[in-house]
């Protein structure tokens, strides 16, 4: 035999070859679909375009009712809004008002934790009901998901090191600074649009990370000079850090609500489930016991705007 003959198997072995590839490729397809957490379980950010991912369901609602079980999304990095116990169980402002809805809607929760910038994605495809991770309302995000009714109004803040002498006035004082910012948040965007945008601050200084222990990480290690964030989970990392303070907050107040599949059943009953938590005190109950804010400290969320007749 030379080196140029082709190499001649046996019909059996040539089989065996195909049913082993074939095999190959079954579990390459499985090992890409996604799956949704267990409650309690942290999970990492994975992206995959190979396996086709379901729908989300015509009927939201029904679909809940009749599983018995809500599925949130949530990005548990964010304290004191959502955050792993040392027990590991997650706990939080948001994840305590999931639960609360839960009880209001005669559900159970089922918490999936994954990157804050995945959860527009996952509500799309159908992955998971509903996502609650201190969102803030915005025109851009209202295109492509439903927003519930407002259940908190956030105040941004800034958090630079305790020697940088740094003093946050407008958003002009962040022109000679490197920024930190999460990726995919609403303060992302205002850089971008009030700073980059308007030719206030370069684009080679605004960066962006997947969760804010990464900006914090770099930020004490003097690999930046601020970070962008909502005023409450600063303060919490303030406290915790004696190297670390505010030195400026108010420039960008936002408006949280639950998000949702665009056109989903579910944002009525959430509505409903939210208006009777409000009512009866538990949304201010829940602020007391995480956010330390009292019924005098917590801004008035806005009214509803009023829901037109079908049919108009």
């Amino acid at each position: 035999m030379t080196r140029a003959e082709p190499i001649r198997l046996p019909i059996g072995i040539l089989l065996l070859l195909a049913l082993l590839a074939a095999l190959s490729a079954c579990r390459q397809q499985t090992a890409e679909t996604p799956t949704i957490a267990p409650a309690g379980t942290p999970t990492a950010a994975t992206t995959t375009s190979a396996a086709p991912t379901p729908a989300p369901a015509a009927d939201a609602w029904a679909t809940v009712q009749a599983r018995g079980r809500l599925v949130v999304g949530t990005s548990a990095d964010y304290p004191p809004f959502a955050f792993y116990t040392e027990e590991f169980g997650l706990d939080g402002f948001d994840i305590a008002l999931a639960r609360a809805l839960g009880e209001q809607l005669g559900v159970a929760v089922e918490f999936s934790d994954m990157a804050f910038d995945g959860l527009g994605g996952a509500l799309q495809v159908g992955q998971i009901d509903a996502a609650i991770a201190a969102i803030s309302v915005s025109e851009s995000r209202a295109a492509v998901v439903d927003f519930s009714r407002v259940y908190f109004v956030s105040e941004d803040a800034a958090l630079a090191r305790t020697d940088s002498g740094i003093l946050l006035r407008s958003i002009a004082d962040l022109a000679p600074l490197r920024v930190g910012v999460q990726d995919g948040s609403v303060f992302q965007t205002w850089l971008q649009e009030v700073g980059v945008d308007a030719g206030v601050l370069s684009a080679n200084n605004i960066l962006a990370y997947t969760t804010t222990d990464q900006a914090i990480a770099d930020l004490l290690a003097g690999r930046i000079d601020v970070v962008i964030a909502d005023r409450l989970p600063l303060e919490v990392i303030a406290r915790e850090q004696d190297t670390l303070a505010i030195i400026g907050r108010g420039l960008n107040a936002q408006q949280l609500a639950v998000a949702l599949a665009k056109g989903s059943t579910l944002t009525a009953p959430i509505n409903d489930a939210l208006a009777a938590l409000e009512a009866d005190g538990t949304l201010a109950e829940l602020a007391g016991r995480y956010l330390n804010l009292d019924a005098a400290e917590l801004a008035p969320l806005p009214t509803p705007a009023p829901v037109a007749p079908e049919g108009t």
